[in-house]
């Protein structure tokens, strides 16, 4: 690093490397067909695409600029979320009756320099001169929560709230990370050069009862007591593989991320096969 010329011939510079270009939007529309009946559907939109992660490099071995992360490849990834709401309030004359319903879905794709870590680790990737290492790595998360409330509106001393809550999440991921030109180097059969590959399911759910009720005691004085019973249950399922000491299975054959999620969803429905874990 003391040699300017060696520095030029082997480093590259990216300017703006942690750009960030974001694109929303937002679709309401409200119906309200009666006195005691109103609905607002929303519909949120926004997707981002991100060059790369914010840091700086200024204090560690290399000495770079204030400004500068010193990495072996660049970090795009790109974000998309979606988001439907429903949400209904009809007057029933002695309550209010609320239903708020909602289901979103959040998509992540991009990768990582993984070189530093795997270095680290002292799997010998050092003793190998051109060594780097980065990740492609997709993932997808659908949120479907439901809640129905009744609240009181009499003139009374007296005044009470019942619901209910429900919430499920599912999400599926996967990792595959990659050391171009390592398999060679140390004479693996691997000629996509592919080292590790992760993929993840998890299912969560959640459900709820509450209420409370309260007392006007005084004009000052107000006595309340509520209670919530609730369930939450989640599970997950997870499958690691080492590829680089394999010159099979194919991984880089495209598969979409939904085909993915199904894949998974019937793996883990079968319980723990070939030695995969599922905790819950």
């Amino acid at each position: 690093f003391s040699d300017p010329t060696d520095v030029a011939s082997n480093l590259r510079g990216v300017t703006d490397a942690n750009g960030e270009r974001t694109v929303s939007g937002r679709l309401a529309a409200r119906w309200e067909p009666t006195e005691w009946l109103d609905g607002t559907a929303t519909y949120y939109y926004q997707k981002s695409e991100i060059d790369g992660r914010q840091g700086s490099s200024w204090r560690n071995t290399l000495q770079t600029g204030k400004y500068e992360l010193a990495k072996r490849v660049e970090e795009p990834n790109e974000i998309t979320n979606q988001l439907l709401a429903l949400e209904l309030t009809a007057d029933l004359g002695f309550a209010e009756l609320t239903s708020a319903t909602g289901y979103s879905r959040f998509d992540d794709n991009g990768q990582r320099d993984q070189t530093d870590l795997l270095i680290s680790l002292e799997y010998s990737y050092e003793l190998f001169p051109t060594f780097t290492s980065f990740t492609h790595e997709k993932g997808r998360e659908n949120t479907f929560n439901q809640e129905v409330r009744l609240v009181s509106t009499t003139d009374s001393r007296f005044n009470w709230i019942v619901g209910a809550f429900y919430n499920n999440s599912d999400v599926t991921s996967y990792s595959q990370e990659y050391t171009p030109g390592y398999a060679d180097y140390v004479g693996f059969d691997r000629p996509d050069d592919l080292e590790y590959y992760s993929q993840f399911y998890s299912s969560l759910e959640e459900a709820a009862l509450f209420g409370e009720v309260g007392f006007d005691i005084t004009d000052r004085w107000t006595v309340t007591v509520g209670g919530r019973y609730y369930e939450y249950d989640l599970e997950s399922f997870s499958d690691v593989d080492f590829p680089l000491f394999d010159s099979g299975p194919n991984y880089l054959q495209p598969v979409g991320i939904s085909d993915m999620e199904d894949s998974l969803k019937s793996d883990f429905a079968a319980g723990s096969p070939n030695g995969t874990e599922r905790t819950s």
